[in-house]
């Protein structure tokens, strides 16, 4: 059996995705919570990981790739998830993923579960749509994407884009790049942008 249950967090509580949050943090995942390179997942015994965790939470992990939620579970970063909820915590921010992550038949219930095993699945509030294609640079589909979201919910008032992959120019003094992972100096450029 796993010895997984000291990472779960909020294990009875039902997903209540924020509506119409005028703030928002636009999240990539690679370079910004998990590691590029990390797989300390297969330092773990996880082939039952999606029986455990469908146990613990009562839905159904089974239907996800075991090496995903091993990655979720034991390669994302928890001082990085830490920042990131102090952001959320000081700003009242929902997330709307922006990750190649969100790439999956179950996008935003995918993103929520996988949210929920760090205890922010209330904290998902979207993800962007998939504009993706042979003609855009997943660099510049990214960005296509994050402006088509904010042209499609104007009761957006503020939002950060962070990201590890330089969107400068296209986002302004909306975006936050992390260097390696989201860390403790970049919380106050953060709650910055979406006060400001």
């Amino acid at each position: 059996m796993l010895n997984i249950k000291h990472l779960f967090f909020n294990r009875n509580k039902e997903v209540k995705p924020v509506v119409c949050n005028p703030k928002i943090i636009f999240l990539d995942i690679d370079g910004v919570i998990k590691p590029c390179a990390s797989l300390k997942f297969r330092q773990h015994d996880y082939k039952n990981i999606g029986k455990e965790l469908s146990k613990t939470y009562r839905k159904n992990y089974r239907r996800y790739a075991i090496e995903d939620l091993a990655l979720v579970l034991y390669d994302w970063d928890e001082q990085s998830i830490g920042c990131l909820r102090q952001i959320i915590e000081r700003t009242g921010a929902g997330i709307v993923v922006t990750s190649s992550w969100k790439y999956h038949r179950l996008g935003l219930e995918r993103m929520v579960d996988f949210f929920r095993l760090h205890g922010m699945e209330n904290n998902i509030t979207d993800i962007t749509p998939d504009l993706i294609g042979e003609e855009y640079s997943r660099y510049e589909s990214r960005i296509k994407e994050i402006s088509a979201y904010l042209k499609d919910h104007p009761e957006i008032k503020n939002y950060v884009v962070v990201d590890d992959t330089d969107m400068k120019d296209a986002f302004k003094d909306h975006f936050l790049m992390t260097r390696h992972l989201l860390c403790k100096k970049d919380i106050a450029k953060a709650i910055e942008i979406l006060e400001n």
